[in-house]
């Protein structure tokens, strides 16, 4: 099962690409952590006759490590950007270093691990979005008899968006997208139709993640205040810049900050 999600509290074990021709691939563990956040952990074994975690040491050593790295597992990649030393332990010669990724794309990633991760547009859930704008995918037409009673229901699904709007360098919009899905059990007909409302922020020109979330955060800020309580993310999804696929509904990669 490939790997569409992760939430607080899960781990995951897969093999580390660097990017660098002819270094040997290591073991990594993934963890979202409440506390501590992305944390990536390698073991190594520190010592000049094991020449395979040779360059695994001297990240942590130099307090150097690779930018952008490729964590693949059995369920699929998790793409790790900005990464940034985070430190290290050992005990007769084992060791254990740890890596804090800035942002994780679950989904493959066909891009340069040599460039930073660049995204022309970005998809994110937030919370009570849905009710402050009661922009809807789904319609119902409900035809009754002469005693009330429904004998027939229209559904219509389709893709509604709001006007657009300009909010520093980016163009902001609101949309509704829907998807559908059948029941699990094999006795049971029927369809179901899942719909949600995401905010959209493009920029004329690729940029950072950072950038997308600091734009967005303005209207999360703005939902905060004026519901009264904790708005948060949760989720993002986006266009890469060097992609001509869209990261976003049932297919492409996750964006986490």
């Amino acid at each position: 099962m490939d790997i569409s999600s992760l939430l607080s509290g899960d781990s995951v074990t897969g093999l580390l690409v660097d990017g660098e021709d002819g270094t040997p691939y290591v073991g990594a563990t993934l963890t979202i952590d409440a506390e501590r956040g992305i944390v990536l952990e390698i073991p190594y074994i520190e010592h000049p006759e094991v020449p395979q975690f040779q360059h695994v040491a001297k990240w942590f050593k130099d307090r150097q490590v690779p930018p952008n790295m490729i964590l693949q597992t059995v369920d699929g990649d998790l793409g790790l950007f900005g990464n940034q030393w985070k430190g290290y332990r050992d005990s007769n010669n084992q060791s254990l270093g740890m890596i804090r990724p800035n942002e994780l794309v679950v989904g493959e990633y066909n891009g340069e691990l040599s460039q930073p991760l660049l995204l022309e547009k970005v998809r994110s859930r937030i919370d009570g979005l849905s009710e402050w704008t009661s922009i809807r995918s789904i319609d119902f037409t409900r035809i009754t008899d002469d005693q009330g009673l429904i004998k027939e229901l229209n559904v219509k699904a389709k893709p509604v968006a709001s006007d657009t709007w300009c909010q520093g360098e980016a163009t902001m919009q609101i949309v509704s997208e829907w998807k559908t899905s059948y029941p699990d059990k094999e006795s049971r007909y029927g369809l179901n139709i899942d719909e949600g409302t995401v905010l959209v922020s493009n920029f004329d020109s690729p940029r950072s993640f950072r950038d997308h979330l600091k734009e967005q955060s303005k209207v999360r800020d703005l939902l905060t205040l004026l519901v009264g309580r904790s708005i948060h993310f949760r989720q993002h999804k986006g266009l890469f810049a060097d992609e001509g696929v869209a990261v976003g509904g049932g297919v492409g990669a996750s964006v986490r900050g």
